[in-house]
């Protein structure tokens, strides 16, 4: 159960960039030459999952869904001396004002402005294929290099919020009636004892953020 059905400021994630491709292991073969030397290609870099702020984001809602992030990996190298194509990269939006922490609650990142970009996972390094490997001392190596694993961890995701209106009032006065009448919800009134958020999706497509006090005596 959600606290709000369009609204949440924290969640847990758990990002996986993707591996890098294998490199190849390969001899070019030519007419009247079998053994013509080395030509496996490398492999390509697995894909990085990369935070990155959209202005047109306002809640973590979407990660509450979909917790899990995972980059595709690159694909293995092949003869000819040629390369394995690279993972792409997983961009994801988050809001403005996003924090990013890991499991212990250490700060990783503060995403304040439009487009700043957050490396939350890299991708793997692709192996060499064995061209190149080839050296003075071994000219055709039998052998590739492995592509690296890609990094994976699990985060927690805040937004800070900031209110837009504040209601301040004498007990009883009414302020989470108020807010229960805005948002067209049932759920019983009770005295507010601590700060509450009160997201309320009007007058836009933004949500406007009350935010009603506890209630002063007079």
């Amino acid at each position: 159960m959600i606290p709000d059905a369009r609204f949440v400021d924290r969640v847990a994630i758990h990002v996986r960039a993707g591996s890098g491709g294998n490199g190849c292991a390969s001899v070019r073969r030519e007419k009247f030459k079998p053994l013509g030397g080395p030509d496996g290609g490398n492999g390509g870099r697995g894909g990085s999952v990369i935070l990155v702020v959209d202005p047109q984001v306002h809640t973590l809602l979407d990660f509450h869904f979909r917790p899990h992030l995972v980059a595709p990996s690159g694909k293995q190298g092949m003869g000819g001396n040629r390369d394995g194509a690279a993972g792409t990269d997983l961009e994801v939006r988050v809001p403005d004002g996003t924090v990013v922490l890991d499991e212990s609650g250490r700060l990783l990142a503060d995403l304040v402005g439009a487009g700043t970009r957050f490396v939350a996972a890299a991708g793997g390094r692709g192996g060499l294929g064995n061209a190149a490997l080839a050296s003075r001392a071994r000219k055709a190596p039998g052998f590739a290099l492995l592509g690296e694993k890609g990094e994976a961890r699990d985060l927690i995701l805040e937004l800070k919020t900031v209110a837009d209106v504040g209601l301040i009032g004498f007990p009883s006065a009414g302020n989470p009636l108020w807010c229960r009448r805005f948002r067209q919800r049932n759920r019983r009134s009770r005295t507010t004892r601590s700060p509450r958020w009160c997201p309320i999706w009007a007058w836009s497509r933004r949500a406007r953020t009350p935010l009603p006090s506890p209630t002063c005596p007079a």
